[in-house]
């Protein structure tokens, strides 16, 4: 299904708003936009805590 025109404009307009991490590695340069839920009942130090506990659990090495 194509999307209408003003539909796209609309989302890059909201995709102004939104803070964005600019990173390079190496030769690429990654443009990560960040979101944060506002009805969010968890703190991000528990949401942080809660991820690296997973992925000591599941073995990652990131």
């Amino acid at each position: 299904m194509e999307r209408d025109r003003d539909e796209i404009l609309d989302e890059s307009k909201e995709a102004e708003s939104v803070p964005v991490i600019r990173t390079t590695v190496g030769k690429n340069t990654y443009l990560v936009g960040i979101h944060f839920n506002e009805d969010s009942t968890e703190a991000m130090t528990d949401k942080i805590e809660r991820m690296i506990r997973r992925d000591i659990k599941n073995g990652s090495r990131g």
